[in-house]
């Protein structure tokens, strides 16, 4: 067909009626991609932040973080996306030496969701004096607190004297939704953060971390932050500190867990003692000794998982001499040892005593976990390959027994005994005290002085 026949065939009145209806279907489908890219369309505003003046600084300041902000252009302008949680990438760690004081916003728009900031101080060099770190670290804080943040880290500002730089001469509410953490930061930082930053507004469901602070000798510093409550206080690689004086601990305001590790011999006052042993919790982590030291067996309280750091050779001789000689108070529904000598041998001998012990000190234990696993014996590691089961009437609801990676099954009394079941037998001696439990009336222990003068504070 020719070009003039083609172009009389589509005059016919039937043909440009259908030309039409393509035409402006397609013109309908390219108009809503214009907006929609660029212009305001009622998909985009659920997702899209209207732009302020505060824009640009806040995308420059992201765009030198280990992950830039989630931005869309649109006729030449970028515009940020509301929420920023990035479940692949959800640390977004910012530098302070790479945020000129000038470049950092005063305001972020409060619609801007973000998941996890992590801003470093002093650590990564570039010369800055304490005045302009402190500076920039404020100006960059008093920012956060004008969006939604789940959590804020603080590392490497250990400075010795802090600098006293104050954006306003009232506290800056800063309101983190799940997380503070305070990693190699100094007691005069941890000050400057009280005076200028008032941490009330926080929702009780927020956890708040202090790690690797080797100036820090007391938790009494936590005190400036005025928090009111908080779901979990978490203390880890503290070489230096003396003691939990802290009013979070001492007024029961730690609601759900506590973890102390990594914070060797500290003092223990009978306030705080009694504000840790006699409470619930959903998650504790302490030392062997803090536990044998300040809870007793006869106030029953809950604990979900509970985890025990096993790290001297005289623990692990105690745990194994240990006698039961009462039925326990004390809920628990797992519990973890963590055994940190390198040079033991986890042997069935080991196990047997552990699951005595377990049986005189808590109740309704479900699951048993040993870990990490150093040496084990050939004896163990042929009842773990040959899934020998175990049963100890005096653990009934222990369902598993897990041994590093390994799994030891528990039998079921309802159930027939196989031939190769290895049955623990009770030891209940009720006429002796155990050395276990230095809180027990006339008990005899190293903590002997806390029985005798109340005064005193106990250690662990």
């Amino acid at each position: 067909m020719t070009f003039s026949g083609m172009m009389k065939t589509i005059m016919q009145p039937q043909c440009l009626e259908l030309v039409n209806k393509k035409c402006w279907v397609g013109l309908f489908v390219l108009f809503t991609l214009n907006i929609c890219s660029g212009g305001p369309c009622l998909s985009r505003k659920a997702r899209i932040a209207a732009l302020s003046e505060n824009t640009r600084n806040t995308i420059n300041v992201f765009n030198s973080a280990s992950h830039p902000l989630n931005t869309k252009k649109g006729r030449s302008l970028f515009y940020r996306r509301k929420n920023q949680k990035n479940p692949n990438n959800p640390n977004r760690k910012i530098f302070i030496r790479k945020c000129p004081l000038d470049e950092i916003p005063d305001k972020i728009d409060p619609n801007v969701e973000l998941s996890k900031v992590h801003i470093y101080g002093t650590n990564i060099g570039g010369g800055l004096d304490n005045i302009d770190i402190i500076a920039r670290l404020a100006k960059l804080l008093n920012a956060l607190g004008t969006t939604t943040v789940e959590e804020v880290q603080l590392l490497d500002f250990k400075m010795v004297a802090c600098p006293d730089i104050r954006l306003s001469s009232n506290k800056t509410i800063l309101c983190f939704t799940e997380l503070l953490v305070l990693c190699n930061v100094s007691a005069s930082v941890i000050q400057w953060l009280g005076a200028c930053y008032d941490f009330s507004q926080c929702p009780k469901s927020i956890a708040l971390g202090l790690y690797a602070s080797s100036s820090i000798t007391s938790l009494e510093c936590l005190d400036v932050l005025n928090f009111t409550e908080v779901s979990g206080l978490w203390v880890k690689n503290l070489a230096n500190l003396k003691d939990l004086n802290c009013q979070l601990l001492k007024s029961k305001q730690v609601a759900d867990a506590l973890i102390l590790k990594g914070i060797g011999h500290i003092l223990v006052s009978r306030e705080i003692a009694h504000a840790i042993s006699e409470k619930n919790w959903k998650e504790l982590k302490i030392r062997m000794s803090f536990w044998r030291t300040n809870f007793s067996r006869y106030i029953p309280i809950h604990i979900g998982s509970l985890w025990l750091i096993l790290d001297t050779a005289r623990e692990l001789e105690m745990l194994q001499k240990y006698q039961m000689f009462t039925t326990p108070h004390i809920s628990v529904h797992e519990l973890y040892i963590t055994n940190t000598l390198v040079q033991t041998s986890i042997s069935f001998l080991l196990l047997t005593s552990l699951l005595e012990w377990v049986a005189g000190h808590f109740k309704e234990l479900t699951r048993l976990i040993v870990l990490p696993t150093f040496n084990i014996t050939f004896e163990l590691k042929e009842i773990i390959r040959t899934q020998t089961p175990i049963y100890m009437k005096t653990l009934p609801t222990l369902k598993s027994i897990i041994i590093g990676y390994h799994t030891i099954p528990i039998h079921n009394p309802s159930s027939p005994a196989p031939s190769n079941l290895i049955t623990i037998p009770n030891k209940t001696i009720l006429s002796t005290i155990s050395q276990f439990d230095p809180r027990a009336p006339l008990a005899q222990s190293e903590s002997s002085l806390i029985q005798s003068n109340p005064d005193l504070p106990s250690s662990c």
